[in-house]
């Protein structure tokens, strides 16, 4: 079943009670706070942008942290 929250900054807070051991999804992730903050209790996280160099930095973090096998970033062009 997918579940799809809209967050806003309020819910942020909230957003980390609700993903112990669930796939995460992030579409606009950026560099990748949000993602790389809640990946410790993720099964998976993948994070979505459509900037090339923002997606190499959540990139260099996910290894830098070691993430690399739950954590993937991915550069999408949206149309």
């Amino acid at each position: 079943m997918l579940e799809v929250f809209y967050m806003s900054g309020a819910s942020i807070f909230l957003m980390f009670s609700l993903v112990p051991g669930k796939d995460v999804l992030e579409f606009g992730a950026g560099h990748g706070v949000l993602g790389l903050a809640l990946a410790p209790n993720c099964a998976s996280v993948t994070l979505i942008d459509v900037a090339p160099k923002m997606v190499a930095q959540a990139k260099e973090k996910i290894a830098a942290k070691g993430l690399e096998k739950t954590v993937k970033a991915y550069c999408v062009l949206v149309v």
